[in-house]
């Protein structure tokens, strides 16, 4: 085994989180991981209009042009319930 096969072998997996996304379920890579740099910022839901989210996203994950606005509203979902979880 070369040494790059086995370093892409150790490499451990992006955990993916499931949401709903336009009625599917879609795993999405880093959200959680997103959602708590997010809220070290101290950053509402309204004040980040989920673009930030989005962007950063979008690096781990392919979303379709088509689907954007569904997935843009299903992160921001998920944002304002992460957030609720977070202030309990």
């Amino acid at each position: 085994m070369t040494q790059e096969n086995e370093k892409r072998r150790c490499e451990p997996a992006l955990e993916r989180v499931t949401i709903e996304v336009g009625g599917v379920c879609i795993g999405l890579a880093q959200l959680k991981e997103t959602f708590e740099v997010m809220c070290r910022t101290n950053t509402t839901p309204r004040e980040l209009g989920c673009s930030r989210i989005m962007q950063e996203l979008e690096k781990y994950n392919y979303i379709p042009e088509s689907a954007r606005n569904e997935y843009f509203e299903a992160i921001c979902r998920e944002w304002q319930e992460y957030c609720k979880r977070r202030r309990k």
